[in-house]
C-alpha cells in the first residue's frame, strides 16, 4: 500500500513537473469496441493500439466500451488501429473523429488565458496536458486496485473519482459520488468483502496524491500571474480531463469564480491552522509583522502569565479578555481557542472557582492548547478544551456567563450559525466580547466573491459592519456596544489577507487587496443576553 503511493506520487510530481512535446499536428479517433466486457480487458487494448507507430495515447472506458486514440496527424490510418484491435481479440469501428492542436473544446481559453497573462499558448497547453497526464495516472492507478479487489466499474468509479474531486477541493461533488463516511466504507467493505481500514486508507492516499497533483499546478499557475480563480479553473480542468470528466472540465474552465461550500471552509480551515499549529508552535509566527501586532495586544503582566506555545501560535486581532470585565467564579467559553492564549488569561482572571472552556476545530491546536495550559501551570483549574465546531456547540443551554472569540467568526461560514449557539449556552444576563474583522462599507459584489473563492485571511469571510451587527442583534442580543474600531493599516492588511501565511493559504489578488486598504477594520465589542 505505502510503496503504491510512493510510486503514484513520485509519478505524478514527475509528469506535473516535467513537460511533454507540443500537441499541435494531433488526431483524436474514438473507437467503439465490442467483445471487451471485463476489466482485464483493459489492458490488452491500451497495448495493441499503443504498439501502432505514431499512436501518441490511448484511454480507454469499458463502461462505455469506447477507446480514445491520440495520434500524430498523417502519420496512422484508421485501419491500422482497427487490425491492431482485431489482432488482441476484439473488433473495433470508428465512432468520431476529430483533429486538434491541443484539448479543442477549451481552445478559446487557453487564447484568453496567454493574451490575459502573457504566456506563450503552447506553454500553457503543454502545461496543462501535464497536470492531465498526472491525474490519468493517480486515476487508472486507483481504479486498478479497486477492480482487483473484485469491485464492479461503476463502484470503483465512484469510490477513486471522489477521493481525486476531494483532492482538489471539490467536496461537494465528491460526496455525489462516495461520502468517505463509515458507513458507506463499512457498506462499500461487506459488498466486496475489503476490509474498511484498506478502503479508508487507501481512499485517502488517492485524495493525497490529487492533493499534490493539484498544488504543484495551481504553484506554477500562479508563478505566471495567474489570478488565484483563473489558476484553480485551469489546474481542476485539467485533472478532471485526466479523471475522464471532460464535460466537467470545460465547465469550470469556463467558470469565473466558484463559491465554496460550508464544508470546504470548515476544512480549509482546520487544514490551514491545523498545518500551522503544526510548524510553528515552538519557531513563533515567521512573519514579523504578525507577530510584531499580536504581542502589541497583551501587556507585559498579561504576556508573563503565558507560555511560549500559546503566544507563538496567537493569531488574534484583539484582546477580549481585556474589556469584558471577567469576575472571580464566572464561566467562560472561547470559541476559536486556538492555542489558548485567551483560555490561559481568562483562567488567570475567573481563579480556582471559576471554569474556561476552549473549543476550536483544528485537532492539532487544541494539542498545543492542552500544551500550553500545562505549561502555564493550570492543571489544578477548571480548564477543557473541546475539538468542535462553534456553529453547532456540543454544550448545554444557559449555563455560560461569558463568551469570547478573537478574530475567529470572521472565518465562519455561517454566522447567524455561530451567535445563534453564543446565544443559546448564555445564561440571562450573560455577555459576549468580540474581537473580529468586518468591512467598514459594503464592496464590490465581484471581489467579494474572489476574495470568498478562496476564503484566506481576514477578508475571506468578511462583511460589512452594518450587516454583520444586525447578525448580532437579530440573535436575540441587546446593548451592542463598541469598544475600538481600528483600520488596518496597509502593512497589517497584506499580512493578514492571507492568514496564517502564505505557504498554509493562498494571497488574494494584489490589486483586490489595495481595493480594499482603507476598508477593513478590527473592531471590538460587546453584547447581552436579555
Amino acid at each position: 500500500m505505502k510503496r503504491f503511493l510512493i510510486l503514484t506520487v513520485i509519478s505524478m510530481v514527475l509528469a506535473t513537473m516535467a513537460y511533454g512535446g507540443s500537441e499541435q499536428g494531433v488526431e483524436k479517433v474514438t473507437l467503439k469496441i465490442e467483445g471487451m466486457v471485463t476489466s482485464c480487458c483493459v489492458p490488452r487494448v491500451e497495448e495493441a493500439l499503443l504498439k501502432v507507430k505514431g499512436v501518441k495515447k490511448v484511454s480507454v472506458c469499458i463502461k462505455r466500451g469506447i477507446a480514445e486514440v491520440e495520434m500524430e496527424t498523417g502519420q496512422v490510418t484508421i485501419e491500422q488501429l482497427i487490425k491492431a484491435v482485431e489482432e488482441a481479440g476484439f473488433k473495433a469501428s470508428v465512432e468520431k473523429m476529430e483533429k486538434r492542436g491541443a484539448v479543442s473544446q477549451l481552445e478559446s481559453k487557453f487564447d484568453e488565458l496567454g493574451m490575459t497573462y502573457n504566456i506563450v499558448k503552447e506553454e500553457l497547453v503543454e502545461h496543462w496536458n501535464s497536470v492531465e497526464e498526472a491525474a490519468k495516472k493517480i486515476y487508472e492507478a486507483c481504479c486498478k486496485w479497486s477492480l482487483s479487489r473484485g469491485m464492479k466499474i461503476e463502484d470503483a468509479e465512484d469510490y477513486c473519482k471522489s477521493a481525486m474531486l476531494s483532492g482538489m477541493g471539490e467536496q461537494s461533488l465528491a460526496e455525489q459520488r462516495f461520502k468517505p463516511t463509515e458507513s458507506e466504507y463499512t457498506e462499500l467493505g461487506k459488498r466486496y468483502t475489503i476490509p474498511k481500514k484498506d478502503l479508508e486508507e487507501h481512499w485517502n492516499f488517492v485524495k493525497e496524491a490529487t492533493k499534490k497533483s493539484y498544488e504543484i499546478g495551481h504553484k506554477w499557475a500562479l508563478s505566471h500571474n495567474m489570478k488565484i480563480e483563473d489558476a484553480k479553473g485551469y489546474c481542476k480542468s485539467g485533472i478532471l480531463s485526466g479523471m475522464g470528466e471532460a464535460a466537467l472540465a470545460e465547465q469550470i474552465f469556463k467558470k469565473e469564480v466558484r463559491k465554496l461550500t460550508d464544508y470546504e471552509i470548515k476544512d480549509l480551515t482546520k487544514d490551514r491552522y491545523g498545518r500551522f499549529a503544526g510548524k510553528y508552535a515552538e519557531k513563533g509566527n515567521p512573519c514579523p509583522i504578525r507577530k510584531k501586532q499580536v504581542r502589541g495586544l497583551y501587556n507585559q503582566e498579561e504576556i508573563s502569565l503565558v507560555p511560549k506555545t500559546a503566544l507563538n501560535l496567537a493569531l488574534g486581532c484583539g484582546n477580549p479578555v481585556r474589556f469584558v470585565n471577567l469576575k472571580p467564579g464566572e464561566v467562560v467559553v472561547d470559541l476559536g481557542c486556538g492555542a489558548g492564549i485567551d483560555v490561559i488569561s481568562a483562567a488567570h482572571k475567573v481563579g480556582p472557582g471559576g471554569r474556561v472552556i476552549g473549543v476550536d476545530i483544528s485537532p492539532q491546536m487544541i494539542e498545543k492548547a492542552k500544551q500550553a495550559v500545562a505549561e502555564a501551570g493550570l492543571q489544578d483549574r477548571k480548564i477543557e478544551l473541546y475539538l468542535g465546531d462553534i456553529e453547532k456547540l456540543q454544550l448545554p443551554d444557559s449555563f455560560a456567563d461569558v463568551v469570547i472569540s478573537n478574530c475567529v467568526i470572521i472565518l465562519v461560514p455561517n454566522k447567524d450559525s455561530a451567535y445563534r449557539e453564543a446565544f443559546r449556552i448564555l445564561k440571562p444576563g450573560g455577555r459576549v466580547a468580540i474581537s473580529d474583522i468586518i468591512f467598514s462599507e459594503k464592496i464590490c459584489p465581484k471581489m467579494k466573491a474572489r476574495f470568498e473563492s478562496t476564503w484566506s485571511g481576514v477578508v475571506g469571510g468578511a462583511i460589512d459592519e452594518k450587516d454583520y451587527l444586525e447578525i448580532v442583534n437579530r440573535v436575540g442580543f441587546k446593548k451592542i456596544e463598541i469598544v475600538e474600531r481600528h483600520f488596518l493599516t496597509p502593512e497589517e492588511l497584506m499580512a493578514m489577507s492571507s492568514c496564517p501565511g502564505t505557504e498554509f493559504a493562498p494571497a488574494p489578488d494584489e490589486k483586490d487587496v489595495e481595493a480594499v486598504q482603507g476598508k477593513v477594520v478590527s473592531i471590538k465589542f460587546t453584547a447581552i443576553k436579555p
